[in-house]
């Protein structure tokens, strides 16, 4: 009886002392960070500080023998912004839709500033959907112009109502300091930022995003990326490449490889002489002096061009690869964010492939004395 009955308590005990295991194991766990806590630090990035990790990602690579920046190419592409392509009434109708939410946010911070704001999203989107709904050729030619011009008319007056609002914003005085930041940020995001561009292209004549400037290395690392203002011209950034590099890796690349877009022969000419051996960057338009043909058909120069359409892959590969075609964040400094991190996660990765495949050096053996 004695020894069944301390079965039995073995047994009650077996149960209370897993509850107390377990237990244990959830008062340790809470010193595990939650899912959300790589978001709140993600979020808390800014802009510098992602570029001071690239940069401190590429010392490190030229730390390691990967890197010398002896050879670079360059290019511009576009980065998508979170715009619905390509109709033209529902590109209005966001407009209207997503200022009218954002007044309505600022509403709730300082509503003396946003009086004067009327809610117009309702014919606009009926505007919107009668131009969705024409169908018959000639509906669409008595109607289509007069309803446009609906449409454009109240896109118009929104966007000039929400500048408005945004200079009352900044004109009041705020008790509170919570309460001014949480104005600032209402009207930032009622400020445009996103350019349209025209580049030539017959699929897309309009493309909806910024212009990027790229730097690539030889060995794949992307060296440089800058967020462009609008759709500047290639040349204005040869010069300012080169000084970027120059800084960043103490001297001057000995092959810099662009396409014509970049060709500028007064900034070629000062670039060679701060020490570009190789300028491979081929001449647009005019007629080619017999100097300039020799040069853009030596060896040399096709094999320049030939390293330059490298970089053509890389913008594939940061696009499908590390998803930096479309960004849905909001706001220029999200989008430099985004574009930022994928460039990150691409020199990580290289410089991990480079480890990887590297030949080790065969080890010297003593001779016993």
């Amino acid at each position: 009886m004695a020894g069944a009955r301390r079965a039995a308590e073995r047994g009650w005990c077996a149960p209370l002392a897993r509850r107390n295991r377990a237990a244990d194991s959830c008062s340790r766990s809470d010193l595990i960070p939650k899912h959300d806590a790589f978001h709140r630090a993600f979020v808390a990035l800014t802009p510098a500080t992602l570029r001071t990790i690239n940069e401190a990602v590429v010392a490190a690579a030229v730390a390691l023998g990967l890197e010398d920046g002896r050879q670079l190419r360059v290019d511009t592409t576009v980065v998508e912004t979170d715009i619905r392509y390509p109709r033209d009434s529902g590109l209005l109708w966001d407009c209207v839709r997503v200022l009218t939410r954002v007044v309505a946010a600022l509403r709730t911070v300082t509503p003396q500033a946003c009086d004067a704001f009327p809610d117009r999203t309702r014919r606009a989107r009926r505007r919107m959907q009668e131009i969705g709904r024409m169908r018959e050729r000639a509906q669409r030619q008595r109607a289509l112009a007069r309803t446009y011009r609906d449409l454009i008319h109240v896109t118009t007056a929104v966007v000039a109502q929400a500048g408005a609002v945004v200079q009352r914003a900044r004109g009041l005085q705020y008790a509170e300091a919570m309460t001014a930041l949480q104005a600032e940020g209402c009207c930032r995001q009622l400020e445009p930022h996103t350019d349209l561009l025209k580049r030539g292209k017959a699929c897309k004549p309009v493309e909806f995003g910024h212009k990027v400037f790229l730097a690539e290395s030889r060995r794949g690392l992307v060296t440089d990326y800058r967020i462009l203002d609008g759709n500047p011209a290639d040349t204005a950034q040869l010069e300012p490449s080169v000084a970027r590099h120059r800084e960043r890796f103490g001297t001057v690349p000995a092959l810099y490889a662009a396409d014509r877009g970049f060709h500028d022969r007064e900034a070629g000419a000062r670039v060679e002489q701060q020490g570009v051996t190789l300028l491979a960057i081929p001449q647009r338009g005019g007629t080619k002096t017999a100097e300039r043909q020799a040069h853009e058909t030596s060896r040399a120069f096709k094999k320049a061009q030939a390293f330059r359409a490298g970089i053509e892959g890389r913008i594939s590969v940061l696009f499908r690869g590390r998803g930096m075609k479309r960004c849905r964040w909001h706001g220029p400094a999200r989008f430099e964010l985004f574009v930022g991190a994928a460039v990150l996660a691409n020199n990580l990765l290289r410089i991990a492939a480079l480890l990887t495949t590297r030949t080790p050096r065969p080890t010297r053996l003593r001779h016993a004395a």
